[in-house]
């Protein structure tokens, strides 16, 4: 069984909260915004950066994620999450593809 780490964190209240995190899941990353993004945005790469703990989407699902639109605001360092996201479309997915390839 997984050792577990202890750490505290400050609530916004001042008062402390305890959260226990698996070690592995501490040191994995996850996507997140890089800057405040608007609903109904486009996602580029460059708004997309990779942070720990490892409790969202993993970074390799970058490609599945860039090209999307936001469903709703979102801000910086805000872990992203495919429910987060408008639905790719066919020919949007089509689209996407393609300009990657062609850089």
């Amino acid at each position: 069984m997984a050792e577990r780490q202890r750490y505290r964190l400050r609530a916004r209240s001042d008062r402390e909260v305890i959260r226990e995190v698996e070690p592995g899941k501490k040191m994995a990353k996850k996507l997140v915004a890089a800057t405040d993004l608007p609903a109904g945005h486009t996602l580029r790469p460059e708004d997309i950066a990779a942070k720990s703990p490892g409790d969202g989407l993993p970074p390799y699902e970058l490609e599945r994620v860039v090209g999307r639109n936001l469903r709703h605001a979102v801000e910086a360092d805000m872990a992203l999450h495919f429910e987060m996201l408008e639905e790719l479309h066919p020919q949007e997915f089509a689209a996407v593809t393609q300009t990657d390839r062609d850089d």
